[in-house]
């Protein structure tokens, strides 16, 4: 050579004309995919040319002559291979490039020559006869294009998932592109397809539908019906019996069960008040107020009075509100504590005494934690007292809202009245007494209107707060001389002649531990001595009267019964009674049978009473005797088978026990000779518990109705 060679690989042989000629002895038409009819040995070979020196690559390929043609125009060795689907360099004016089957190739040791084998891409295998490949391997255009329009067409159409490959290790501007679809993947066990994979064929399964009915013959278990079908005949007869008698005797216990369900009907009824506060003031045929700040025989912290503050009529309601004594006397809440006097106008309590509590005993009432609803205990309270020399467990407690007035000279009390007068209070903070904190109201029907077995119905909304206790329950009449005290019945003072509760509560939220405001109970009690005439023995200095109280209550999961109106009511007869809450299946105390003297169900056989108990102030044992079997004609349902007026009030506090001793951060004990002066040192805590408004805080009456069992 006339000039040097440029660099070139090591593999490249060092004779050019060797590489011409090799590559001039391939057929054109089967290895190039360049539609020119011309043969490859009809070209002149290309030389081989040096790469031109360095020069501006921002000169546009156009500008560049000769000697400036890009790289991509060199002839390569890797361009001419079989397969390649590059264009036969020389059959087109621009330079192109030629096959890497056609250049001869040597090992990197002088000692071996071989030449390299034409690459064999995987997507190029597979049959001979695949238009695709030409019998040296190579891709022909112009086959595909003759294969293609040929009537057997076996050249499978580009898809829309064509993939474009182009030539490797050129330019992406002079890298010839050609379309390629991937070629099907054909199971070694089938023929080669180049279409797609063939879904394999699952074999049908065989029907198991009868092609005819079976016959008789088809059915064995058949041959031996005939001599049973009489015995299967009689057990159908028997099932459906079975069923349909099933179905009677379930109707015929449901149409009992409906017929025993104690009801008064309306028809059974007359009608004996009905108030719905629709004037501007109570009804003095109905109704008549308590007057009084003696505790009504509970301790309670209030004094009732017949204020417009406390007592009035607002939107058809009855509303009675609880107010605080400081917001009213003069002198404010230091004359609560000390150095003041308070006359109570118009008061109505009887006699000049204290009106007392019938006993005096801590924790008097039922405790809440220990019984259950509808249930009947033989504890008023859950205290229990040994009495007498039979060892006899007999009851203790308190009524609910109970009026003695006066008391018998054996009585001993421990009672926190302000005064000696019921009348008149006075604070005094060497002495301990106080003026009572809280100024609420109580009512009446007594000497007006009253009943022996029938329904009282009230529907009311409770109170919200602290200490609030609102009751309506019912005394009974007596002889209906005004002289009398209340409590006061046929068979004598309370709790002889029995109490019905009929609603009582606690203004306390839920989360009281001692039943707050989502509960509501009743009770009946009754015991066999007056109040105050017997005091028993408990083995310590407190002293108690029998007493007997059957109990129970309804709750509320949601809110409380100070959040809406709710009805109270009342059914009452000789055989049955039944307290209930909204509706007759939330009965808090239901009496089925009340039938004579000698069943369980007798009033003081159910009380469980000693035979004996002893006076604490005499020492001396006394009998304890049935007070209702003769007198004045005493039936079954004695001491409830006489006439009972309603009372409706909202006490506070008190020392009955209805507000256990420490629970739920109570301030006061009821033991203690100061339990009202500790109530009301505390007036900042339980007041901020009162609400502001007046509907929230006062115990409102929408209705009360009162009707008589007629002929009774």
């Amino acid at each position: 050579m006339s000039r040097a060679d440029p660099s070139r690989p090591f593999f490249f042989t060092a004779s050019s004309s060797d590489d011409h000629s090799s590559s001039q002895e391939q057929d054109v038409d089967n290895n190039s995919d360049s539609d020119s009819p011309r043969s490859r040995r009809d070209l002149p070979p290309l030389p081989l040319k040096r790469p031109p020196p360095h020069r501006n690559h921002h000169r546009r390929r156009s500008q560049l002559g000769p000697d400036g043609a890009p790289p991509s125009s060199f002839t390569f060795p890797f361009q001419a291979h079989p397969g390649n689907p590059d264009p036969v360099p020389g059959l087109i004016p621009t330079p192109r490039r030629m096959s890497l089957g056609s250049i001869p190739m040597t090992s990197r040791s002088p000692s071996v020559n071989s030449q390299l084998p034409p690459p064999n891409p995987p997507f190029l295998n597979g049959a001979d006869s695949s238009p695709y490949k030409s019998h040296s391997g190579s891709v022909s255009l112009a086959n595909l294009h003759r294969a293609s329009t040929s009537t057997n067409d076996p050249l499978p159409r580009v898809s829309s998932a064509t993939t474009v490959f182009r030539s490797p290790f050129l330019s992406p501007a002079s890298r010839p592109s050609s379309l390629w679809a991937p070629p099907p993947i054909v199971p070694p066990s089938a023929s080669p397809s180049v279409l797609a994979l063939p879904l394999p064929q699952k074999k049908p399964l065989l029907t198991t539908r009868l092609k005819a009915k079976l016959t008789d013959a088809d059915k064995p278990w058949l041959t031996n019906r005939r001599p049973s079908r009489r015995w299967e005949t009689a057990s159908w007869w028997v099932t459906f019996i079975a069923i349909i008698v099933g179905l009677l005797a379930a109707a015929a216990l449901c149409f009992q069960g409906w017929e025993t369900v104690n009801v008064l009907t309306d028809s059974q009824l007359c009608l004996v008040m009905q108030d719905d506060f629709t004037g501007s003031s109570l009804d003095s045929d109905n109704w008549s107020l308590d007057v009084e700040l003696g505790g009504f025989g509970n301790g309670e912290f209030e004094m009732t009075t017949d204020s417009s503050s406390n007592v009035y009529i607002s939107n058809e309601q009855l509303y009675i509100m609880p107010t605080l004594t400081s917001d009213t006397i003069d002198g404010g809440y230091s004359s609560v504590m000390d150095g003041g006097t308070y006359q109570l106008q118009d008061c109505t309590a009887q006699g000049a005494s204290v009106d007392q509590g019938a006993w005096v005993l801590l924790d008097r009432r039922q405790n809440d934690n220990s019984t259950t609803a509808n249930s009947t205990t033989t504890t008023g309270n859950g205290n229990s007292t040994t009495t007498g020399s039979n060892g006899n467990s007999t009851t203790t407690g308190g009524s609910g809202n109970s009026t003695t007035t006066g008391g018998s000279s054996n009585s001993t009390t421990n009672s926190t009245t302000s005064s000696s007068s019921p009348c008149t209070a006075v604070s005094n903070a060497q002495a301990g007494t106080v003026i009572n904190p809280v100024m609420s109201g109580r009512l009446n029907t007594r000497g007006k209107k009253s009943i022996k077995y029938g329904r009282v119905e009230i529907n009311a909304k409770l109170p919200q707060g602290d200490w609030l206790w609102p009751a309506i329950w019912m005394l009974p009449q007596g002889n209906g001389s005004s002289n009398s005290s209340q409590g006061t019945g046929v068979y004598g003072p309370w709790p002889v002649s029995g109490e019905i509760d009929i609603m009582e509560a606690r203004g306390n939220l839920p989360s009281y531990p001692a039943q707050g405001s989502n509960y509501v109970r009743s009770s009946l009690n009754y015991g066999p001595f007056a109040g105050g005439s017997t005091p028993i023995s408990s083995g310590s200095s407190t002293t108690a009267n029998l007493l007997k109280s059957i109990y129970g209550w309804v709750s509320t999961k949601r809110g409380n019964y100070a959040s809406g109106f709710h009805l109270y009511a009342f059914e009452w007869t000789g055989e049955w009674m039944r307290f209930y809450t909204d509706n007759r299946l939330q009965a808090m105390i239901n009496l089925n049978k009340i039938t004579s003297k000698n069943s369980d169900s007798y009033f003081f056989n159910t009380g469980g009473f000693p035979g004996v108990a002893m006076n604490a102030s005499s020492g001396k044992e006394v009998v304890v005797a049935d007070p209702w079997n003769t007198a004045y004609g005493g039936s079954a349902a004695a001491p409830f088978d006489q006439q009972f007026y309603i009372v409706i009030d909202l006490a506070v506090g008190g020392t009955s026990g209805w507000f256990p001793d420490s629970v739920g951060g109570k301030m006061w004990f009821d033991g203690s000779a100061t339990a009202m002066r500790d109530f009301a040192a505390a007036q900042d805590t339980w007041s901020a518990t009162w609400p502001s408004s007046a509907d929230d805080r006062a115990f409102r009456i929408d209705y009360v109705k009162m009707w008589q069992l007629c002929g009774a």
